[in-house]
Protein backbone atom coordinates (compact mmCIF):
# COMPACT_ATOMS: atom_id res chain seq x y z
CA UNK A 1 0.00 0.00 0.00
CA UNK A 2 1.17 3.23 -1.10
CA UNK A 3 0.38 6.58 0.66
CA UNK A 4 0.83 10.05 -0.75
CA UNK A 5 0.47 13.49 0.50
CA UNK A 6 -1.58 16.08 -1.50
CA UNK A 7 -1.00 19.43 -1.37
CA UNK A 8 -2.80 22.07 -2.99
CA UNK A 9 -0.73 25.47 -4.20
CA UNK A 10 -1.37 28.47 -6.00
CA UNK A 11 -0.40 28.53 -9.80
CA UNK A 12 -0.15 32.33 -11.27
CA UNK A 13 0.11 32.18 -15.01
CA UNK A 14 0.58 35.78 -17.35
CA UNK A 15 -1.33 36.11 -20.66
CA UNK A 16 -0.29 39.63 -21.33
CA UNK A 17 2.43 41.97 -19.85
CA UNK A 18 3.23 45.74 -20.96
CA UNK A 19 4.19 47.67 -17.96
CA UNK A 20 6.56 50.78 -18.04
CA UNK A 21 10.21 49.43 -18.61
CA UNK A 22 12.89 49.91 -15.65
CA UNK A 23 14.95 52.72 -15.80
CA UNK A 24 19.17 52.19 -16.27
CA UNK A 25 19.75 51.97 -12.57
CA UNK A 26 16.90 49.24 -12.61
CA UNK A 27 14.11 51.83 -10.91
CA UNK A 28 10.38 50.16 -12.26
CA UNK A 29 7.32 53.36 -11.71
CA UNK A 30 5.00 50.66 -12.94
CA UNK A 31 5.53 47.07 -11.46
CA UNK A 32 3.83 44.08 -10.44
CA UNK A 33 5.25 42.18 -7.53
CA UNK A 34 5.16 38.32 -6.37
CA UNK A 35 5.54 37.04 -2.64
CA UNK A 36 5.15 33.28 -2.30
CA UNK A 37 3.23 33.57 1.43
CA UNK A 38 0.60 36.22 2.39
CA UNK A 39 2.88 39.44 3.57
CA UNK A 40 5.21 41.11 2.23
CA UNK A 41 7.64 41.10 4.55
CA UNK A 42 7.22 37.33 5.37
CA UNK A 43 7.97 36.19 2.10
CA UNK A 44 9.65 33.17 1.36
CA UNK A 45 10.11 34.38 -2.40
CA UNK A 46 9.81 37.65 -3.76
CA UNK A 47 10.12 38.52 -7.45
CA UNK A 48 9.06 41.70 -9.18
CA UNK A 49 8.60 42.18 -12.37
CA UNK A 50 8.26 45.60 -15.12
CA UNK A 51 8.42 46.56 -18.81
CA UNK A 52 7.05 44.23 -21.72
CA UNK A 53 8.78 40.89 -21.11
CA UNK A 54 5.69 38.18 -20.19
CA UNK A 55 6.66 36.82 -16.44
CA UNK A 56 7.20 32.95 -16.13
CA UNK A 57 4.19 30.56 -14.22
CA UNK A 58 5.12 31.28 -10.75
CA UNK A 59 3.94 28.09 -8.40
CA UNK A 60 4.18 29.38 -5.13
CA UNK A 61 5.53 26.89 -2.30
CA UNK A 62 1.75 26.53 -0.73
CA UNK A 63 -1.87 27.77 -1.07
CA UNK A 64 -0.78 31.60 -0.15
CA UNK A 65 0.51 34.11 -2.70
CA UNK A 66 0.29 37.52 -2.72
CA UNK A 67 0.24 40.12 -6.15
CA UNK A 68 1.14 43.64 -5.45
CA UNK A 69 1.03 46.47 -8.28
CA UNK A 70 2.35 49.57 -8.13
CA UNK A 71 1.91 52.21 -10.48
CA UNK A 72 3.06 55.80 -10.72
CA UNK A 73 1.15 59.04 -12.16
CA UNK A 74 3.14 58.84 -16.07
CA UNK A 75 2.87 56.85 -18.92
CA UNK A 76 0.12 54.82 -19.86
CA UNK A 77 0.84 51.31 -21.32
CA UNK A 78 -1.60 48.39 -21.52
CA UNK A 79 -0.96 46.85 -18.52
CA UNK A 80 -1.28 42.73 -18.06
CA UNK A 81 -3.52 40.05 -17.48
CA UNK A 82 -3.15 36.94 -14.90
CA UNK A 83 -5.13 33.82 -14.20
CA UNK A 84 -4.15 32.11 -11.12
CA UNK A 85 -5.43 28.85 -10.17
CA UNK A 86 -5.09 25.35 -7.85
CA UNK A 87 -2.29 22.96 -8.67
CA UNK A 88 -2.30 19.59 -6.80
CA UNK A 89 1.08 18.14 -5.79
CA UNK A 90 0.69 14.39 -4.51
CA UNK A 91 3.93 12.97 -3.09
CA UNK A 92 4.40 9.88 -1.64
CA UNK A 93 4.99 9.36 2.11
CA UNK A 94 8.00 7.46 3.17
CA UNK A 95 8.67 6.27 6.55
Amino acid sequence: MHLYCTMQKVLITFEHFDLEKAMQDATCFDSVTICDGNSLNNASRVLTYCGSTEPPEFLASSNVALVLFYTDSTNAFSGFTATYSSKELRSPITS
